[in-house]
C-alpha cells in the first residue's frame, strides 16, 4: 500500500514537472482574472463572441446590466464568481438600465451563470438566501435538475439518481471531504452504502450544490451516475454581524400531529475581515405514519397442489405453474424523526496570500419507530388449503381451514425500535496563493453511528382459518374470528428446550437485537494550481489524497421466554386506528386489529426469562478499506473553447473481517480477506462556444464506484421470520465505466437557458445479487431449516444511456418556468434490471415572484423502475409516481419573510409488485406534510 502510494504521489509530480517548468522559465505575464475557488472553477477572459454573466455576490442582491447587443471585439466581460477565500468579485461591469433582482430570480441566474462558466456538465443549486435553501429536504431540491430523480418511499427524499444509476453508486461530498454515513436502524433505504441519507442533512446553511455529471481528473473518484458537492457558508464571506432566525411548525396528515422546527445562525468578522467565526443550529422533528399491505415474495403453487384444493380458473397442472404470495402483511408503522445539527466555522487570514479555515458539523438523530405487522403466510398453511383461484400465472384468491398449533398459519409482530443517530466532522483546511501558485489541503475526521439500539419484537401466532385475495390493484385479507378480538393472537405451549447451551422451560414470546454501525475515516488531501497563460494552457493542478475508512456493524441479541401463554388480552392491548388503510383499497377484517402499545412491548419482554444470544455473527462485520489517489489535470483555454484534461490514479485495499460457518450457524470461526486492486481514471471535457449565446460541450472519462460496505462482507444477515438471508462477497471487483456526456446549451436571456444533455454509461464488473437455497439454523424455532439466501457477484456489463432536455424561462413581469425531462434506456445483456432506472422523469415548476410574493408550484412524475431482488428471489418493481409540491412566500416585513410549503399534495399511493403489475408486493399512502415558517435576517 505505502509503495504504492509513493508511486502515485511520484506519477503525479512527474506529470506536473514539465509544465511548471516551462511555466517558471517563461516571462509571460500571469493574469490576475483568474480566480480559484473551491466550487465551479471559473475564468474572466477576453472574449470576441461571448458574453458572459457579470460578478454576483453572495449578500448584495444581484444587479444585472442590461446586454443588449453583443460585446465589443476586444472587450473583457468578468465571469460569474461566487467570492470564496476572500476573493471579491473583480473587473465588475458598471451598470447601465441596471434591474434589481432578489430571492428566487436571483438564485436562478446564479445557478445559470455558474453552469456557464463551468468546464464539466455541472447543475447548481444556490441558496436564495442566508438560510433560505429551495427545499425543507436537499434530495427534494435536486429533484428540480435534469437527470435527476428521487424515490420517496417515506413520503420525502431519501435516495437520490442521477442519469439512471442506483443511488448507492453517487457520491456526496461537503466542503470538499467525505462525510460518515449511519442510518436508522431497520431502514430498508440501503443503509449500508456508500450514499449520505439526504434527509439528515439540514439545509439552512448550504450556499450552493452542485452536481457534476461528468467527472474531472481533480474531483474524487466513486460515482458512476454523478457527484454531487454541498458548498456551506464561510463567515468571511459574509456582512458582518449577520445574524438568521426561523421558527415554524410540521405537520403530517397520516399521522395527524404538528412539531416544531427552527434555527438560526450568526457570522461575525473582524473589520480587517482577516478573521471571522459562524455558528449555526438546527431542530426538526416530525411524525410519520405509514398504513400499506406488504407481500413478502412469491412461491411456487405446487407447495398447494399436494392438498387437492378446489381449483377455479385452471388446472392442476397450471396452479404447480402458478405463483402465490409467501405472505401477506397488514402493516402499520409509525415514526418520530428528531434531528438537531450544529455547525461552526472558523477562519482566519493573517496574510492576503495566506488563509486557515476549521469548521465542524455535528448531527444528534433520534428515528424511533413502532412497527404493528400482522400477516398470514399460505406457506406455514399449505396442508390446510382449501380452494384457490388460478389468474394469468397467479394464485388470486385462497381459503384456508385451522392449522395446527405447531405451525401457525398467521402472526402478529409488535416491533419497537429505539433507533438513536449521530454524525461528526470536522475538517482542517489551509490555503495559500502566492502568485502564479495555488496551494490548498484538508485534514479531517468523520465518524457516524447508528442502528438499532436495541429493536424489540413482541409476538403472538394465530390459528384460526382465513382467506384473501388480490389484484394489482386491491387486497383483501379475512379472518374467521376478528382480530379485534384480543384472543385472536396468542402465545401457548410451555417446552422445555436447550437455547444456547441453557435449558429453558418455557415459550419463545419474542426477542431484542442490538445492531449498530459505526463508520468512521481519517483523511487527508492536497492540491496545487500553477496558473501557466501560455498560449492556450491556462493551468495545471496536481495533487494527491489518502482515506483510511472503517465501516465496522456489531450486532447481538437476546430471547425472552416465558412461564405460561398468553393471548393479548392478558396484556395492555390497544385496537389499531380505524380508518388507516383507507384510499388504499385494502379490504377485510384484517384492516383492523389489536396490538400493543410500544411502552408495553418493551415492558412485557423486559419481565421474562432472558437468554442472551450473544453476538450475531451473521450479522456482525468490519471492513477497513484504504485509499491512496493521485491526480494530474491541465486546463487549457482559446478563442471559443475550453477546458480540462486529466488523469485520475487510484489504489484501493479492502481488509474484510467477518464470521463464517461450517454448521448451518450453530458455530463460528472469524475469517479475514484482502481484495486490492488499482485503477488508472483518465478524464477530458471540452466547452466549445458555438455562436454568440450557444454553448456545445463534451466529456469522456473512465470511473469507478465501489460496492456497498456490506457487499464485501462475507457476512449472513438472517430474517428468522421469512427465512431469508443476505450476504457479501469479499472478493467483488469495482463497478467501472467509461462515461461520455455531451450538451448544448443555449443561454437567451439573463436567467434563462434551454438545454439539451445526452449521456452514455458503458458499465464493466456490475454487481448482481444472486439467490441459493443454503440450510441455516433459525433462532426463532430453534431448528435447522432451508433459507433464500442472496449475495452479490460481479456479474459482467451493461449500458445506460438516455437524454434530458430542459428549459429555464422567465417569461415576463415575474412570471416564469423550470422544466425538464429525461428519457433513460439500459441495456443489460441478461434478465435482470438497472436498480431505479425510470424510462420517463417529468419536472414542471412554474413560479411568480414580483415584489414581497413568491410562489412556485412543483409536478414531479418518474416511471416505473426496478427497486431490488426482494424475498423468494422477486424482482421488486416500483410504480410511476407522482409528486405534487407548492410553496408561498410573503416579505411581510424588510427582512422577514413567511412562508408556507405544501409535500405530496395528491397523496400518492407508493406502489411496489413483482415483475408484473398484478402482482404486488406493497402499497403505502405516507400522507402530505405541510410547514410554515418565519425567517428574520439581521
Amino acid at each position: 500500500m505505502k509503495l504504492r502510494a509513493r508511486k502515485i504521489a511520484l506519477l503525479t509530480t512527474t506529470l506536473a514537472w514539465p509544465a511548471c517548468a516551462l511555466a517558471a522559465q517563461t516571462s509571460a505575464p500571469v493574469s490576475t482574472d483568474t480566480v480559484h475557488t473551491g466550487k465551479v472553477r471559473t475564468h474572466a477572459r477576453s472574449v470576441k463572441t461571448s458574453a458572459h454573466p457579470p460578478a454576483v455576490t453572495q449578500d448584495a442582491p444581484h444587479t444585472v446590466p442590461a446586454l443588449k447587443t453583443a460585446p465589443a471585439a476586444n472587450a473583457t466581460v468578468p465571469a460569474a464568481v461566487t467570492p470564496t477565500m476572500g476573493n471579491t468579485a473583480r473587473n465588475a461591469v458598471p451598470a447601465a438600465e441596471n434591474i434589481s433582482v432578489t430571492g428566487l430570480r436571483r438564485s436562478i441566474q446564479q445557478d445559470i451563470a455558474l453552469k456557464r462558466r463551468a468546464n464539466a456538465v455541472v447543475d447548481v443549486i444556490t441558496a436564495q438566501d442566508v438560510g433560505r435553501f429551495p427545499n425543507l429536504n436537499v434530495a427534494e431540491a435536486m429533484a428540480h435538475l435534469p437527470g435527476v430523480s428521487v424515490d420517496h418511499l417515506f413520503g420525502e427524499g431519501e435516495k437520490v439518481s442521477i442519469n439512471g444509476t442506483d443511488p448507492a453508486l453517487n457520491r456526496i461530498f461537503i466542503d470538499g471531504h467525505d462525510v460518515a454515513s449511519a442510518d436508522w436502524g431497520g431502514n430498508p433505504n440501503d443503509p449500508t452504502s456508500r450514499s449520505f441519507n439526504y434527509s439528515f442533512l439540514a439545509p439552512d446553511v448550504i450556499n450552493t450544490l452542485e452536481v457534476y455529471k461528468s467527472s474531472e481528473a481533480r474531483l474524487d473518484e466513486g460515482s458512476l451516475g454523478g457527484t454531487v458537492i454541498v458548498k456551506t457558508r464561510k463567515p468571511l464571506d459574509m456582512k458582518a454581524n449577520t445574524a438568521m432566525l426561523q421558527a415554524g411548525w410540521l405537520y403530517n396528515s397520516n399521522s395527524g400531529t404538528s412539531n416544531p422546527k427552527g434555527s438560526a445562525l450568526w457570522s461575525w468578522h473582524n473589520k480587517k475581515g482577516t478573521f471571522g467565526i459562524m455558528l449555526s443550529g438546527a431542530y426538526q422533528k416530525e411524525n410519520l405514519a405509514r398504513a400499506g399491505a406488504e407481500f413478502f415474495g412469491y412461491a411456487s403453487g405446487s407447495a398447494f397442489s399436494a392438498y387437492n384444493p378446489t381449483i377455479t380458473g385452471g388446472t392442476s397442472d397450471d396452479l404447480k405453474n402458478a405463483r402465490y404470495p409467501a405472505g401477506i402483511n397488514a402493516a402499520y408503522f409509525q415514526q418520530q424523526r428528531e434531528r438537531q445539527t450544529y455547525q461552526a466555522t472558523a477562519q482566519w487570514r493573517p496574510t492576503e496570500e495566506l488563509q486557515f479555515t476549521l469548521s465542524g458539523m455535528v448531527i444528534h438523530g433520534n428515528y424511533t419507530n413502532y412497527n404493528q405487522s400482522e400477516y398470514i403466510d399460505p406457506t406455514w398453511a399449505a396442508a390446510s388449503v382449501q380452494s384457490v383461484t388460478v389468474r394469468k400465472g397467479l394464485v388470486t384468491n385462497a381459503t384456508f381451514g385451522q392449522t395446527s398449533s405447531a405451525l401457525p398459519a398467521a402472526e402478529l409482530d409488535s416491533i419497537y425500535r429505539k433507533d438513536p443517530m449521530g454524525n461528526y466532522s470536522i475538517n482542517f483546511a489551509p490555503q495559500w496563493d502566492h502568485g502564479p501558485w495555488h496551494l490548498k489541503a484538508d485534514a479531517g475526521y468523520t465518524r457516524a453511528v447508528g442502528g438499532a439500539d436495541p429493536y424489540y419484537m413482541l409476538t403472538a401466532k394465530s390459528t384460526v382459518p382465513f382467506s384473501y385475495s388480490f389484484t394489482g390493484k386491491s387486497t383483501s385479507i379475512n379472518y374467521a374470528q376478528s382480530p379485534t378480538d384480543p384472543a385472536t393472537f396468542s402465545r401457548n405451549g410451555v417446552t422445555t428446550q436447550t437455547v444456547n447451551g441453557q435449558q429453558v422451560t418455557g415459550i419463545n414470546v419474542g426477542g431484542a437485537e442490538w445492531d449498530m454501525t459505526y463508520d468512521k475515516e481519517v483523511y487527508g488531501q492536497f492540491s496545487m494550481t500553477r496558473d501557466l497563460n501560455i498560449s492556450f494552457l491556462k493551468d495545471i493542478q496536481f495533487g494527491a489524497k489518502y482515506v483510511d475508512h472503517d465501516n465496522l456493524i456489531q450486532a447481538s441479541s437476546v430471547s425472552y421466554y416465558a412461564n405460561d401463554g398468553f393471548n393479548l388480552g392478558d396484556l395492555n392491548y390497544v385496537l389499531t386506528p380505524n380508518g388507516i388503510f383507507d384510499g388504499l383499497n385494502i379490504s377485510g377484517n384484517g384492516t383492523q386489529y389489536a396490538s400493543v402499545p410500544k411502552g408495553e412491548v418493551e415492558k412485557y419482554l423486559s419481565s421474562q426469562q432472558t437468554i442472551w444470544g450473544g453476538t450475531d455473527f451473521g450479522a456482525s462485520e468490519d471492513v477497513r478499506e484504504q485509499i491512496a489517489a493521485g491526480f494530474a489535470q491541465l486546463d487549457f483555454e482559446g478563442h471559443r473553447w475550453r477546458g480540462n484534461l486529466g488523469i485520475r490514479l487510484a489504489e484501493t485495499v479492502d481488509n474484510s473481517s467477518y464470521f463464517t460457518t461450517e454448521d448451518s450457524g450453530l458455530t463460528y470461526t472469524r475469517t479475514t480477506s484482502r481484495n486490492a486492486y488499482f485503477r488508472p481514471l483518465p478524464a477530458l471535457n471540452l466547452s466549445y462556444d458555438v455562436t454568440h449565446n450557444l454553448l456545445a460541450r463534451f466529456s469522456a472519462a473512465e470511473v469507478i464506484a465501489r460496492s456497498r460496505y456490506a457487499d464485501l462482507a462475507g457476512a449472513l444477515t438472517r430474517d428468522d421470520q421469512s427465512q431469508t438471508a443476505s450476504g457479501g462477497n469479499p472478493n467483488l471487483k469495482p463497478y467501472q465505466a467509461l462515461n461520455l456526456e455531451g450538451s448544448l446549451e443555449w443561454y437567451f436571456g439573463h436567467g434563462d437557458l434551454l438545454a439539451i444533455e445526452g449521456f452514455y454509461r458503458d458499465i464493466s464488473n456490475y454487481v448482481l445479487d444472486t439467490t441459493h437455497v443454503e440450510n441455516m439454523y433459525n433462532r426463532l424455532r430453534d431448528v435447522v431449516t432451508p433459507y433464500q439466501v442472496t449475495s452479490p457477484i460481479n456479474a459482467g456489463g451493461a449500458k445506460v444511456y438516455g437524454f434530458s432536455p430542459s428549459l429555464t424561462w422567465q417569461i415576463w413581469n415575474g412570471f416564469g418556468v423550470r422544466t425538464n425531462y429525461t428519457m433513460a434506456f439500459s441495456d443489460t445483456g441478461a434478465n435482470y434490471n438497472m436498480p431505479f432506472l425510470s424510462r420517463h422523469n417529468v419536472t414542471f415548476s412554474p413560479f411568480y415572484e414580483k415584489g414581497k410574493w413568491m410562489t412556485t408550484v412543483n409536478l414531479n412524475y418518474r416511471s416505473n423502475y426496478f427497486n431490488q431482488v426482494g424475498r423468494l428471489n422477486s424482482k421488486d418493481m416500483t410504480a410511476g409516481y407522482m409528486q405534487l409540491d407548492y410553496t408561498l412566500s410573503y416579505n411581510f416585513y424588510k427582512n422577514a419573510v413567511f412562508t408556507f410549503n405544501a409535500q405530496n399534495l395528491l397523496n400518492e399511493t407508493y406502489y411496489q409488485y413483482s415483475t408484473v403489475k398484478d402482482a404486488p408486493t406493497a402499497f403505502y399512502k405516507n400522507g402530505r406534510s405541510f410547514n410554515v415558517n418565519i425567517s428574520y435576517r439581521f
